[in-house]
């Protein structure tokens, strides 16, 4: 699948192709400054963080069948879960991996209260 568009932007929940050349300045300059416009899931659980953001790039770089747009990561909670990262291609697949991530840092939790005696 190499030669699709790498770029894309997010209309709504669904995502748009967009071409780009390297020469568009405002593009780089997008990247950084949309960032915050492109987290739609963020949980603070404790001190453990999930994030899921709308990469507007595909990180499969055109070599998996599917663009991969969308990346949920775990920050904190020691080395069992800390950066657990996965990516999908749908608002809809993204919304489940935040679900699932949240879900693994609870069962970390109940695994430790279980472990402390609490």
């Amino acid at each position: 699948m190499r030669g699709r568009p790498i770029r894309y932007v997010l209309e709504g929940h669904e995502v748009k192709a967009t071409p780009f050349t390297e020469s568009d300045p405002e593009y780089f300059m997008g990247m950084c400054v949309t960032i915050a416009e492109n987290w739609f899931g963020h949980e603070a659980i404790g001190e453990i963080h999930v994030s899921t953001i709308f990469l507007g790039i595909d990180h499969a770089h055109g070599f998996n069948a599917r663009p991969l747009l969308f990346e949920t990561m775990i920050f904190g909670g020691g080395e069992d879960i800390d950066l657990y990262q996965v990516r999908c291609c749908t608002w809809d697949e993204a919304m489940e991996e935040h679900a699932k991530a949240i879900e693994i840092v609870k069962n970390a939790f109940a695994k430790l209260a279980e472990i402390s005696g609490a």
